[in-house]
């Protein structure tokens, strides 16, 4: 039910910014974005709370993307490396 109704805020002429929350982001961050409240860190989303446990999952990320290109580039496929 929720996908539905995502894919009809995407098919508006206004962005739904709570796609943050399908995509992983914290609620919290979420909220602060849709609310625009002062941030205290932009990575991979703009941050409102938690600032370190952000920088652990941006960190995360960053491992993640290198691992994945670094098997790209000895001739993985994609479906393979998932």
């Amino acid at each position: 039910m929720c996908i539905q109704e995502l894919k009809k805020r995407l098919n508006t002429k206004n962005f739904p910014h709570e796609i943050g929350v399908f995509l992983g982001y914290p609620l919290d961050d979420v909220i602060g974005f849709i609310e625009h409240k002062p941030y205290y860190l932009v990575g991979d989303w703009k941050v409102y709370q938690n600032v370190n446990e952000a920088k652990k999952q941006f960190d995360l990320f960053k491992q993640t993307k290198e691992k994945m290109l670094n098997q790209i580039h000895n001739g993985y496929e994609l479906c393979e490396i998932l």
